[in-house]
């Protein structure tokens, strides 16, 4: 019996396990290969697709458009990503931006991505329109510039040639029209090349236009710390109409740079070299300036004229005098314990070659120099020497801190906004010394100015004291203004209710309805002052001569706007004169609101006295006065004779009432009108619309001028008298009129009025007098008498009257009317 065929040893290693499992990972491996080319030929056909066609640049629209929920939108897409590439506008919008671009065109070459490097032939754009809305952020809210720790790109760059027709920096609008936008900020004909190794970064020839002038401008940067910088900026313009050529050179580093600034135009030389930090809180590290001479009036009209020269020589210094060492870390210096950084301090110099007195159309100060010292949050200068023209002085010093975002002392609104604006604080000590005021206006008498002036003055308070001689005067004055808290206003303020008064709250946004918001607190302000022997002619040349003695007190509370609704007063004038006549006095004033809770003066010039006592302002208020001037003639001016008035005042603002009594006798006024003698009474109840009663007389009314011949003119009127009662809505008026007898003769009229004073119309906005002529009566050379009341229109555009029957005695009778259609002049007569 033959044996079974054995299988050999190979077949039974392929038909083992291992080589089962062999076998089927090499099949993976296989398959697996053939999916990884064909998703990479998918990839890169895909790619080629949606880089390399129309179709796919459209896809590309379509997916930037679906991925900014709509805020991308391109219009005449043309070309493929690969370039060439054409877009008529791109638009961005979004809610705090927007962007616009129109015709923009790119030719770039993309192979150049695989040797590591970005190679754009040329990259164009005809238009830019941009806008963004402000962020307001307070000082202390600003986030410090934070220097970099590398500069350098993974790519290197080439881009031959970019070309910007124009852009424009847009004011934010909420909503924009199809209108335009307003122009603001603009650059045009920007054209430059750029390159890159991705180390060094270069701008070669960059070039543009703007408002004032063209700009060219070539830098080079390294992108290693501590990032070498070289550049040069040139521009070619007008400033104010005038040409302008400046230079402005840079080396050093980014951290610490070099500045070269030179400047020439006409009326200005200029040469400024610094260098800065500009990652430190002081970004100036020094500074040196040069410029003039400048003369003001060449670049604005109603300028002064000048000479001016600047000079400034500035250099940084620590807190404890030594120089701060050379910027290299990212960020401020936290080694130190003041984050403040060091300040820049220095001499300065101002001169000018021409000074002038004011009223000269010059600037009267012949130098002003001192040391200034700059520091992150305040500026100071001391050694302050300002030299005036005849050997006039001032020295002293000045400090301002700019406002701080956390003073916390700052009143504020409801919308977070201070109430009162927040200057920072400034002090002032001033030494003045031989001025000569002639000198600073040649209309001034000569008089040597000296003195002290002490002030302050910040978001909550300001006060300044005084202590000067003006020649033989005295001037020593304090005044304080100072913002209260609205927890120290007056208790019992009424609160505005916003919505029922229709304005808007102090933020300016409008309160929900029925919302009550606190009116701003005011501010309180005191004055004391002590004038002795001062002449106002000294300060100003039309001021009458006079030499005052005051003691004055004054305080009371400023409002937000509007007068003052709290002041009191209280002065005293002793021994003094104005225009050689005697005068003194003195005087209580107090103001409320709408009243005067006290009144009390005392005042006499030259024997003549005014007197009044009282309150006036709310019911029960009786304001007494007294006027005697039994000297008229002291006074001058043309006047002469003996004047009296008194009364009494009382009421309120809307509804005063009161009395009066006056009387004057051998009058003489100024116009040289002479006056024998004038009484009368008035009154006045329940205010201006209530009843009053007038009745008056005078006499011997006459021109003081002699005729050719020296003899006294015969006077105007021998005597007259006026009574008027009523209300001003319906009232009687009488005059009577009396002329001297001449020849033996004299004229007499008498005549009454019946009418009133109407309420003012869009047609007639001013005073209107309607009523009627009610009597008429003349009698001498011209005898007429009215027969029938007549009526009257008065008014200042024109006057009417109706038919008037007049009785012309032997004369027999006449109507006068009105010609028609006038409205005021000549009227005939007719039977």
């Amino acid at each position: 019996m033959d044996k079974l065929e054995q299988p050999s040893t190979n077949e039974q290693a392929n038909h083992s396990p291992a080589a089962r499992r062999r076998l089927d990972l090499r099949g993976w491996l296989v398959g697996g290969l053939i999916a990884v080319l064909v998703a990479v030929a998918l990839v890169l056909g895909a790619a080629a697709w949606l880089f390399g066609t129309r179709s796919g640049l459209d896809a590309a629209i379509a997916v930037g458009q679906r991925a900014t929920d709509g805020a991308l939108w391109i219009e005449g897409a043309q070309g493929r990503l690969l370039g060439p590439l054409k877009i008529d506008a791109l638009h961005y919008h979004t809610e705090d931006l927007r962007l616009d671009l129109q015709t923009l065109e790119l030719a770039w070459q993309p192979a150049a991505l695989f040797g590591r490097k970005l190679v754009v032939d040329r990259l164009a754009v005809e238009r830019i329109d941009f806008a963004q809305r402000g962020e307001e952020k307070d000082e202390a809210e600003r986030e410090p510039l934070v220097a970099p720790e590398d500069l350098q790109i993974p790519l290197e760059i080439e881009l031959s040639r970019l070309e910007l027709g124009r852009f424009e920096l847009h004011e934010w609008a909420p909503e924009p029209d199809d209108a335009p936008p307003a122009a603001g900020f603009w650059v045009a004909g920007l054209s430059a090349a750029l390159g890159s190794d991705g180390r060094h970064h270069q701008v070669r020839e960059l070039a543009l236009e703007l408002p004032q002038g063209r700009v060219m401008l070539e830098a080079a940067l390294d992108g290693l710390k501590p990032f070498a910088l070289t550049g040069d900026i040139r521009f070619d313009g007008l400033i104010e109409e005038r040409p302008l050529e400046a230079r402005l050179s840079a080396s050093g580093t980014l951290l610490a740079p070099h500045a070269e600034l030179t400047a020439a135009a006409e009326g200005l030389n200029a040469h400024v070299v610094a260098e800065a930090a500009p990652f430190e809180p002081m970004p100036l590290r020094a500074l040196k300036l040069e410029a003039g001479e400048i003369d003001p009036s060449a670049f604005a009209e109603g300028l002064p004229h000048a000479a001016l020269r600047l000079e400034a020589e500035l250099a940084a210094v620590a807190e404890d005098g030594s120089l701060p060492a050379e910027p290299q870390s990212a960020g401020p210096n936290l080694a130190s314990p003041n984050l403040a950084g060091p300040n820049l301090v220095g001499p300065f110099r101002l001169l000018n070659r021409q000074p002038a007195a004011v009223d000269a159309g010059g600037i009267p100060v012949a130098s002003v120099s001192g040391r200034l010292d700059l520091k992150p949050t305040a500026i100071n200068v001391d050694e302050l020497d300002i030299r005036l023209p005849g050997d006039g002085r001032i020295g002293g010093r000045l400090a301002w801190q700019p406002p701080a975002a956390s003073d916390a002392g700052a009143e504020t609104d409801r919308a977070g906004q201070s109430k009162v604006a927040d200057i920072g604080q400034l002090v002032a000590v001033l030494e003045l010394a031989g001025i000569d005021t002639r000198a600073l206006d040649t209309r001034l008498p000569r008089q040597r100015l000296a003195g002290r002036i002490d002030a302050e003055a910040d978001a909550q308070r300001q006060q300044a004291e005084l202590a000067l001689t003006l020649g033989a005067a005295r001037i020593d004055a304090r005044a304080e203004l100072l913002a209260q808290a609205a927890g120290e206003a007056a208790a019992g303020d009424p609160a505005v209710d916003a919505s029922a008064a229709g304005k808007p709250a102090a933020g300016g946004d409008a309160p929900a309805a029925g919302e009550t918001v606190a009116a701003a607190p005011p501010r309180r302000f005191s004055v004391n002052a002590r004038l002795r022997e001062v002449d106002p002619r000294a300060l100003l040349p039309e001021a009458p001569k006079a030499r005052l003695n005051l003691d004055l007190d004054a305080s009371g509370e400023l409002p937000e706007a509007g007068l003052p609704q709290a002041v009191q007063v209280v002065f005293q004038i002793p021994d003094s004169r104005l225009e050689d006549l005697a005068l003194g006095g003195k005087g209580r004033l107090r103001l409320e609101g709408e009243r005067l809770p006290e009144v009390a003066l005392d005042l006499n010039i030259a024997g003549n006295s005014l007197v009044a006592e009282g309150a006036w302002g709310a019911p029960g208020d009786v304001l007494k006065f007294a006027l005697d001037a039994l000297k008229l003639d002291a006074l001058g001016h043309g006047l002469a004779g003996k004047a009296s008035a008194s009364g009494r005042l009382s009421g309120t603002l809307e509804l005063p009432s009161g009395e009066l009594q006056f009387f004057g006798e051998a009058l003489r006024l100024p116009g040289g009108v002479r006056l024998l003698g004038v009484n009368g009474v008035g009154r006045l109840d329940a205010g201006a619309d209530g009843p009053f009663q007038l009745s008056m007389g005078l006499s011997g009314l006459g021109p003081t001028a002699r005729d050719a011949d020296g003899r006294v003119q015969p006077d105007w009127l021998a005597n007259a008298r006026l009574s008027a009662s009523g209300t001003r809505a319906r009232h009687d008026i009488e005059l009577d009129l009396a002329t001297p007898e001449l020849d033996g003769a004299g004229d007499t009229l008498k005549l009454s009025l019946k009418g009133g004073l109407q309420a003012p119309t869009a047609q007639r906005p001013g005073p209107r007098w309607l009523g009627e002529l009610s009597a008429l009566e003349s009698a001498g050379r011209f005898a007429a008498r009215l027969l029938a009341p007549a009526r009257l229109d008065l008014s200042p555009e024109a006057a009417s009257i109706g038919e008037a029957r007049l009785d012309l005695g032997e004369k027999d009778a006449c109507t006068c009317r009105k010609p028609p259609g006038r409205r005021s002049g000549a009227w005939r007569a007719g039977p």
